[in-house]
């Protein structure tokens, strides 16, 4: 089998129903690749971020440019975010004033507040649908009860690890069958915005491209047994779950230089951990 290029890509407006997704994990075995529920500041930060999406750019009447910001005016925990615009016309640029602050009590509760008491630059014809479209319960409800797509592409990459090999930053190598990609098939018809695509391409089995792929192996492999080390190090280390994720590194290395018929330059690297391993071991 020819080696094959794996992408997955999930546009940023891409939102799936929480309980939708946990529950086909769930019976597929894979819970624990479920994101931990947010709280409410977690919520409201996320769905502020994805609503404003909406609001990056938009024009009035007069052609006059706008653009909603969200900014924290102070560093404290929690959630605390003004929004402003920016407003740009032919003479220059100008921010209004503070639409609304949005912020989470810490009983959970989500807030939003104008500031001065006669502070009404939300009514006005160009802001109010912005002021509108940032009611504090409905955020937080869509933080609470959806997943993004940060959370999603987390999903994916769990679904093909270890049935496929990190090459490059959002990109795997796949050198053999695996269902993962129907998993993924099947998480992308799971979405309610956006999409989940996975996009293959298949490689030369030439000398060149094997050289290269087995290249480019040994850097994600080197830096599995970095982590290893690292974790040797620990005041009491977890020696048998160590030696059981290294084993499941070789046999990873030991498949792809059989499928690729050239070796992955690391050896070196593994007698190096293994004479560590023996060290540490009482």
């Amino acid at each position: 089998m020819h080696p094959r290029l794996i992408k997955v890509a999930i546009p940023k407006v891409t939102l799936a129903d929480r309980d939708r997704v946990s529950n086909w994990l769930r019976v597929d075995g894979k819970q624990g690749l479920m994101p931990k529920p947010r709280g409410t500041s977690d919520a409201m930060r996320v769905a502020i971020a994805y609503v404003l999406r909406d609001w990056s750019s938009w024009k009035g009447n007069d052609g006059t440019m706008y653009k909603a910001i969200a900014a924290a005016p102070t560093e404290q925990k929690g959630l605390m975010l003004d929004i402003n615009v920016q407003i740009r016309k032919a003479d220059g640029v100008q921010y209004s004033e503070t639409i609304c602050t949005m912020s989470a009590e810490d009983d959970g509760h989500p807030l939003r507040f104008t500031g001065k008491p006669d502070c009404a630059v939300y009514k006005t014809t160009a802001f109010r649908p912005l002021y509108d479209a940032l009611e504090p319960w409905a955020l937080k409800d869509l933080g609470t009860a959806h997943l993004f797509d940060t959370d999603l592409r987390n999903i994916a990459e769990g679904l093909l690890e270890g049935s496929v090999d990190k090459l490059w930053k959002g990109v795997w190598l796949c050198l053999g069958d695996t269902a993962a990609f129907e998993e993924i098939a099947t998480l992308g018809t799971l979405v309610c915005a956006g999409s989940v695509t996975l996009s293959m391409l298949t490689l030369d089995q030439s000398e060149a491209n094997r050289l290269m792929l087995a290249d480019e192996l040994a850097k994600e492999y080197l830096s599995k047994l970095e982590r290893l080390t690292k974790r040797l190090a620990l005041p009491k280390p977890n020696l048998e779950a160590i030696e059981r994720d290294y084993m499941e590194v070789c046999v990873r290395i030991r498949n792809a230089e059989e499928m690729l018929g050239v070796k992955v330059p690391c050896l070196a690297e593994q007698v190096t951990f293994e004479e560590t391993l023996a060290s540490t071991n009482p």
